[in-house]
């Protein structure tokens, strides 16, 4: 559950993708830092930077939009990314044994880089 308490058959999806909306277009060539930190400074508050789009399978062509990355202040940089900001990356084995019907559908060598997979994690 969102509180913490762990829930016996959780629902979620194969894949999540962040895609783009356009609102914001950066240069193609390579940025200084600086450049980069005045573009990114230059974005409006309330810009949507990012759809969330579920897809509920591996074989699922159509995704569903569950949500939004938008700004609510303006970007800056900070020291809070380096120190306090920590995305919890998993095994995706994890999702397989709650979804071991998933593996048929999974492609190994174009979405895993691999000749196969399995629920056990490499070593």
């Amino acid at each position: 559950a969102q509180d913490g308490t762990p829930v016996e058959t959780p629902v979620f999806p194969y894949e999540l993708k962040f895609e783009l909306t356009g609102e914001v277009n950066f240069p193609e060539e390579v940025q200084t830092q600086e450049e980069l930190l005045e573009n990114m400074a230059a974005i409006p508050i309330g810009t949507t930077l990012f759809n969330v789009v579920a897809y509920e399978t591996p074989t699922s062509t159509e995704g569903v939009k569950i949500g939004e990355i938008a700004t609510v202040s303006q970007c800056l940089s900070s020291t809070f990314g380096d120190s306090h900001f920590f995305v919890q990356h998993q095994r995706v084995e994890e999702d397989w044994a709650y979804r071991p019907e998933w593996i048929d559908d999974i492609d190994a060598p174009t979405v895993c880089g691999a000749s196969s997979i399995s629920l056990d994690a490499p070593p």
